[in-house]
C-alpha cells in the first residue's frame, strides 16, 4: 500500500503542481505562509515545511521580509528556455554523472541500477534452454526478430496489449535500442516532445541527441501525467511525440488508472501527436491484475509501445521489443542500419521460455518478492535516513524515489557517497530542468544483505550530515 500523504507534503504538491501547470508564474509572490496555513486549515509549521520542500526543488526562493516567490520557469505552457534542452544536463557535472552512471552498469552491487537482483532470475531454466538450442542459432537472425519470438511475444502480451500480430512487432537489442530506433524515425531537429517530469534519464539523452525541445508535465501525486496540464500544453505546443510510462513509471513507481489511459490517447488523436509508451516495468505491477496498455484501452496507429525483457528475465539477453503496426517495417529498415539483428540465440531461447506457463509463475514469484523487498527497504531506510526524508512505497518495480529533507543535494550526496563506493542516482537525471534536486532513487530490488544495509547506512550519515549543514545555513 501508498503511504498517506503528509500535511505539508499535501501542502507541497498542491503548489508545486501550480508552478509547474504556469498557474503561478516566474516572479509571482505565494500567499503568506499565515493565509496559506488559515486556508488550508493547516499549522504555521506545516506551511513552512512546504515551503522548505518547494525551495529545495528550486521551485521558489525565500526571503525574510518580501515572502516567497517563483523562480523556476514553469513546464507548461513554456518550451525549455536554454539553446538545447539538454543544456543543464550537459554541463560538466551532468557529463561526470553520465561517465559514472556508465561505469555502474558493471557493478550489480549499486544502489543505482534499475533492476531486480541476480537471485530473481531464472537462471537455471534459461541455460537448460541453451544447452537444447539446435544449429541453427550460429545464423543470423531476420532484422525485425526471431518469427517464433514476436508470435510468443504478441501472443503472451494479448490481453495486456490488444490485438497484436507478430508482424506488428520488432525485436532490438535492449529497450535502449528500441528507443533510439523509435526517437531516430519521428523526431527531427526542433520538434516538439513532450515528456513525464520526472522521467526516465536516457529520455533526455536521447532526445538531445536528435535536437528535441522538450515541454515537461508533472506527475500528479499518484504518480500518473497530468493530464489537465498536457492538455494544455498541447494547445500551446505542436507536439510530434508524447513520451509516457503509464504503467509502474521510472523513477516513481505510479501507475496510470484505465481512464486517464483512455484520455492520454484521445488528447493524442486530437492533436496529431505520436505516443510512445515505454513498459519496461509493466510486467512488475503489484496490483491483482495486470495494467493494461495503452493500445488496449484506445489503439490507434500512432501509438507506439517499447517493452523488454531486461527487467524482468535477464539484463544480460539484452532483447527488448517494439510494437507498432503501423511503422514495423520502417524501423526493421532502420534496425538493418543500425544493428542488423538482435542476437540469435537469446531470441530462441526466449521464445520457448515463453512457449509454457512458466514465465507467469516466474512474474507472480518476482512480483512478491519484490513488493517484500521494497518493504523491507522502505522499513530500513525510515531507520537510517532522517525523519524528515519523504519514502513512499511505488505501485511496482523495484525502485524507490526518496524526497530528502529541506535543502540537501541529492547530487550532492551522490558525489560523497561515491568516494565511499556508494551510488544512488540523484534526482537531477530524472529531468532537463531543475526540478528534482532534493531526490534520490534507490534500487530495492536485491535482497537486503549486510553490504546493502552498509550502503544504506552511509547515505544515511551523508544525508543526515548535508541536513544539519542545510539547517545551520
Amino acid at each position: 500500500m501508498m503511504r498517506l500523504m503528509t500535511k505539508y507534503e499535501g501542502v507541497y504538491g498542491l503548489y508545486r503542481d501550480l508552478i509547474l501547470s504556469g498557474s503561478l508564474r516566474v516572479g509571482d509572490r505565494l500567499p503568506s505562509v499565515r493565509r496559506i496555513a488559515e486556508a488550508g486549515g493547516h499549522g504555521v509549521n506545516t506551511v513552512r515545511t512546504a515551503l522548505e520542500l518547494l525551495e529545495r526543488d528550486g521551485l521558489i526562493e525565500t526571503q525574510s521580509r518580501s515572502g516567497s516567490r517563483v523562480c523556476a520557469l514553469p513546464s507548461v505552457p513554456t518550451i525549455a528556455a536554454p539553446k538545447s534542452p539538454y543544456e543543464s544536463y550537459s554541463t560538466e557535472s551532468g557529463r561526470r554523472l553520465d561517465q559514472i552512471m556508465e561505469r555502474l552498469a558493471l557493478r550489480g552491487s549499486s544502489l543505482s541500477l534499475a533492476a531486480p537482483g541476480d537471485d530473481l532470475i531464472p537462471r537455471a531454466r534459461l541455460q537448460r534452454i541453451f544447452s537444447t538450442l539446435g544449429p541453427s542459432w550460429t545464423h543470423y537472425a531476420d532484422p525485425s526478430g526471431d518469427e517464433g519470438l514476436r508470435r510468443a511475444i504478441a501472443l503472451t502480451y494479448a490481453s495486456a496489449n490488444g490485438p497484436t500480430r507478430p508482424e506488428d512487432i520488432v525485436v532490438t537489442n535492449g529497450a535502449t535500442e528500441a528507443l533510439h530506433l523509435v526517437f531516430r524515425r519521428i523526431v527531427e531537429p526542433g520538434d516538439t516532445v513532450v515528456l513525464e517530469s520526472p522521467a526516465y534519464f536516457d529520455f533526455f539523452r536521447q532526445l538531445a541527441g536528435a535536437r528535441a525541445r522538450l515541454v515537461e508535465i508533472p506527475l500528479t501525486g499518484a504518480g500518473s501525467m497530468d493530464l489537465d496540464a498536457l492538455e494544455r500544453a498541447l494547445g500551446q505546443n505542436r507536439a510530434k511525440l508524447i513520451v509516457c510510462q503509464p504503467n509502474v513509471q521510472n523513477p516513481t513507481g505510479g501507475i496510470m488508472p484505465p481512464e486517464d489511459k483512455r484520455r492520454l490517447v484521445d488528447l493524442a488523436m486530437r492533436h496529431g501527436a505520436y505516443v510512445l509508451q515505454d513498459d519496461s516495468y509493466g510486467d512488475l505491477y503489484f496490483s491483482r491484475e495486470r495494467p493494461p496498455n495503452l493500445s488496449a484501452v484506445r489503439d490507434w496507429d500512432r501509438l507506439i509501445l517499447v517493452s523488454s525483457f531486461s527487467k524482468t528475465l535477464a539484463p544480460g539477453l539484452r532483447v527488448g521489443w517494439i510494437r507498432s503496426p503501423s511503422l514495423a517495417a520502417e524501423l526493421t529498415d532502420d534496425k538493418l542500419a543500425v544493428s542488423c539483428a538482435t542476437n540469435h540465440p537469446a531470441q530462441q531461447v526466449l521464445a520457448r521460455y515463453l512457449e509454457g506457463p512458466q514465465f507467469s509463475r516466474h512474474l507472480r514469484a518476482m512480483r512478491f518478492a519484490l513488493g517484500r523487498r521494497l518493504q523491507e527497504y522502505q522499513a530500513a531506510l525510515r531507520a537510517l535516513f532522517p525523519e524528515n526524508c519523504s519514502i513512499p512505497l511505488p505501485m511496482g518495480g523495484c525502485l524507490l524515489w526518496i524526497a530528502l529533507p529541506p535543502g540537501v543535494s541529492g547530487t550532492r550526496v551522490f558525489e560523497r557517497a561515491a568516494k565511499n563506493g556508494v551510488f544512488a542516482a540523484p534526482g537531477e537525471m530524472f529531468s532537463a530542468n531543475p526540478f528534482f534536486r532534493g531526490y534520490l532513487r534507490v534500487n530495492g530490488g536485491c535482497a537486503l544483505i549486510p553490504p546493502r544495509l552498509a550502503d544504506l547506512e552511509t547515505l544515511g550519515r551523508i544525508i543526515a550530515d548535508e541536513a544539519s549543514g542545510a539547517s545551520v545555513s
